[in-house]
């Protein structure tokens, strides 16, 4: 059977990748902890403080970005987070 919204892809695939999505690791961060750094470095680097919230949670995680956006892929790497 196909998934009409994911015509390439069988819907026993689908079942399979929303299984690994569902799998990965996630931890609910208030914003309340990090809205601070996240408000100063939004202010030196002149982006959207809703980014800046992702680029702290990696920076204080030691974690791995992921964006397509080129502006945030910038300044993540001029602060050495990983893209």
């Amino acid at each position: 059977m196909q998934v009409p919204q994911f015509a390439d892809l069988s819907f026993r695939d689908c079942e399979n990748r929303l299984e690994q999505a569902i799998a990965l690791p996630d931890n609910f961060i208030n914003e309340i902890d990090i809205f601070h750094e996240a408000f100063k470095l939004s202010c030196t680097v002149n982006h959207s403080v809703y980014d800046m919230l992702y680029l702290v949670i990696a920076r204080r995680n030691n974690g791995t970005l992921l964006t397509m956006d080129n502006k945030l892929i910038k300044i993540a790497r001029k602060l050495s987070i990983d893209v």
